[in-house]
């Protein structure tokens, strides 16, 4: 019985090491793609993620990594890949390790018309809850 426990708990281990490994590796690739300004391979490689729960989440944190990395200069080519990950339900609220939200980041960073976008995307939410 313990045979079997130990063996259970090492494809246990394996699996999530395999899982935490790619999922990183993929994390890694947005943001190398986000960091080159290259945004339509990064909407490609978050498209392909075949695990929701997993690409919920990295929707939320490829948010945050456009608002921390992408250029002002470069802002325009990254509105579509915005719009992408908000209509799908990206969080503007969620906060990162340091307490900063992707809106933060847009402000911070000069991406005047990111943080036109997500107003507007707050505003209509408000509107469509009748809070405003």
């Amino acid at each position: 019985m313990a045979l079997l426990a130990g063996f259970g708990l090492q494809c246990k281990n394996t699996f999530n090491h395999h899982y935490t490994q790619n999922h990183e590796s993929g994390q890694r690739d947005i943001l190398l793609y986000i960091m080159e300004g290259d945004f339509a391979k990064a909407g490609d490689l978050l498209q392909n993620k075949s695990d929701y729960n997993l690409k919920k989440k990295q929707e939320v944190s490829v948010l945050m990594m456009i608002c921390k990395f992408c250029p002002a200069n470069r802002e325009v080519e990254a509105i579509s890949l915005v719009e992408y990950l908000m209509n799908r339900g990206a969080r503007l609220d969620k906060k990162d390790e340091c307490g900063k939200t992707a809106i933060y980041y847009a402000e911070k960073n000069g991406l005047r018309k990111i943080t036109q976008l997500f107003q507007t995307h707050v505003t209509d939410m408000l509107l469509d809850q009748n809070l405003f």
